[in-house]
């Protein structure tokens, strides 16, 4: 009961009208008014406002799984993480830690890009260039993260030359001319 014994008519006078506001909470969805009629006469409203104050129910901040990677040392990386749900009145911000050097996160849209630098070879929990990585997602008071493994690997190039005999020809690696026979 938010008020007992109103009578109208003592609050604002007769054939006349005013306005009462009533703060209440609703927790489960669903505002109920009664009129209780008393010894006088029947209740006589003309109308009703029910205005929301809050914010509607929102879904709980989620972040989606980002899967394992193992990427090349000087390759570009481009990707990002998804997260949705908490309350919109406050903007999402991510933040990374753990992931390898030369990559980057772009706090307001979750984009995470670079090119991994020699260094990340070595780097990681045990030096071996697996890195655990934790994505966090924020907005407001709530937070999520999600967690995956990223591990740098070497580029390693081998130049491998075959020559099925002819002439000699000259290198343009570096490495000593192909010498002519058969």
């Amino acid at each position: 009961v938010v008020r007992s014994d109103l009578d109208l008519i003592t609050e604002f006078g007769h054939l006349s009208g005013g306005m009462l506001s009533y703060p209440v909470n609703v927790s489960d969805g669903e505002l109920t008014i009664s009129f209780l009629h008393g010894p006088v006469q029947q209740p006589l409203v003309n109308a009703i406002e029910v205005m929301g104050g809050g914010s509607p129910p929102t879904a709980d901040l989620s972040i989606s799984p980002i899967s394992d990677r193992s990427d090349t040392i000087g390759g570009g990386v481009s990707f990002s993480a998804v997260a949705t749900g908490g309350d919109p009145s406050f903007s999402m911000v991510y933040s990374m830690s753990g992931a390898p050097d030369g990559i980057t996160m772009d706090a307001s849209t979750g984009a995470i890009s670079g090119t991994l630098l020699s260094s990340a070879l070595t780097g990681g929990l045990a030096s071996d260039g697996v890195h655990m990585v934790t994505v966090s997602a924020n907005r407001g008071p709530d937070s999520v993260d999600a967690m995956f493994v990223w591990t740098a690997t070497d580029a390693t190039t081998a130049l491998v030359r075959i020559k099925a005999g002819g002439p000699t020809v000259l290198s343009t690696d570096g490495g000593p001319d192909w010498e002519g026979g058969s």
